[in-house]
């Protein structure tokens, strides 16, 4: 059996990162993640990973408007959403459900992703990140749970992926960048302040 855990601690900076493997679940913070760990672990029932008739969505109804299902295909592209979480869609500010991560505009964004869900099929073990993360512009401050499932407790062919996190900002030093003199807007800032919409399914 299996009680690793995989963290990866993102700094205040685009896309740094490192992470480690950790002998232990503690170093999951949120309590609804715990919960949500502690779920999958049960399911699992000796196996490697659960696979994905093992779990039901009635049973962690606490935390399933921030949990999103992820299929990996063995060819491109790799990760496609079954169910894009609906809080993370209303944060996002677009909907990704029945696409794939090809689809996600935000290059920054689509690249942590794809590396976090790579990390998780790879080494077939649930993986964590928590911290700030610069991406896009926005300032993200999340933590999130990657959890494998199998229907062969082999190749890893869905992803669980809980997320709690607060709505994204723009920081300080890119608002001061985007105003003009006297701290009125730049050309064209007004345009880019609108908030994205949410792309039909």
């Amino acid at each position: 059996s299996t009680n690793k855990v995989g963290v990866c601690h993102f700094g205040f900076l685009p896309m740094g990162q490192a992470s480690t493997i950790l002998t232990d679940l503690s170093a999951v913070q949120h309590p609804d993640l715990r919960r949500f760990l502690a779920y999958w672990q049960d399911k699992r029932q000796g196996r490697w990973m659960p696979a994905r008739r093992d779990v039901d969505p009635l049973e962690f109804s606490w935390i399933l408007g921030r949990v999103s299902l992820v299929e990996v295909a063995e060819e491109e592209p790799r990760f496609r959403y079954r169910l894009l979480a609906s809080t993370l869609a209303d944060h996002l500010g677009y909907e990704v459900t029945g696409r794939s991560t090809a689809d996600i505009p935000e290059p920054e964004m689509r690249a942590y992703v794809e590396g976090q869900y790579f990390r998780v099929t790879e080494s077939r073990l649930p993986h964590a990140d928590r911290g700030d993360m610069l991406l896009d512009g926005r300032l993200w401050r999340s933590e999130t749970l990657y959890l494998p499932l199998s229907a062969d407790d082999g190749r890893v062919d869905m992803i669980l992926v809980a997320r709690i996190t607060d709505r994204p900002r723009r920081p300080r030093h890119l608002l001061m960048n985007e105003a003009g003199p006297l701290g009125k807007p730049a050309p064209g800032a007004a345009a880019s302040a609108q908030p994205a919409q949410r792309s039909p399914v």
